[in-house]
């Protein structure tokens, strides 16, 4: 390479190195920036809220979902000499969210929303409950209770499988849902 080709070279590369010559009859590279202050948002509401969303499974209401997984669970421990007190059902790809109210009605919500001064009472969830492998999908369930297990344990502040729910449906029979992996629309939270 003579000398004067060389400066041309230099001359032309830009900040990141790239020289700016490209071969004949492509376009120069567009140079990006990351702004890592920016995050991408997903969507405000909960999937069931959007015209023409149909889930993965057939929905079943509360009580129906209740009544069947209490059944597998029930001989799941059939056997058991100690039944454990509470019943846990998981629940997985759920969406919490506001219920109906003046300003922003079904829109998604963190947990810290719920029995707050300026907070609501109750919210709800859409989701697949399951226990084993009986599985069954509901959709906008009230609760208004919720429990951290191990709160105050100050040598592990790792939540992931500690968050558990309970609806009006649920308090009478020790049952609680136990919060799973969350739908994709809601893992931002």
């Amino acid at each position: 390479m003579t000398k004067r080709k060389r400066q041309q070279q230099e001359d032309s590369e830009t900040e990141d190195g790239a020289t700016g010559l490209e071969p004949e009859g492509r376009p120069p590279k567009l140079l990006r920036k990351v702004l890592s202050h920016i995050s991408i948002s997903g969507p405000a509401y909960p999937r069931s809220a959007y015209d023409g969303y149909v889930p993965s499974m057939d929905q079943s209401e509360e009580a129906v979902a209740l009544a069947d997984l209490q059944a597998t669970f029930h001989e799941k421990h059939r056997f058991a000499e100690i039944r454990p007190e509470y019943i846990y059902f998981t629940l997985n790809d759920f969406s919490i969210y506001l219920p109906s109210c003046p300003r922003h009605a079904y829109e998604l919500a963190t947990l810290d929303r719920l029995q707050n001064r300026r907070g609501f009472s109750s919210l709800l969830f859409d989701g697949i409950l399951s226990v084993g492998n009986e599985k069954r999908y509901v959709q906008g369930v009230r609760f208004s209770t919720l429990t951290i297990e191990g709160y105050g344990d100050l040598d592990n502040v790792d939540l992931d499988g500690r968050i558990d729910i309970q609806s009006a449906h649920d308090k009478a029979k020790n049952v609680w849902y136990k919060l799973g992996n969350p739908s994709q629309e809601y893992k931002r939270f």
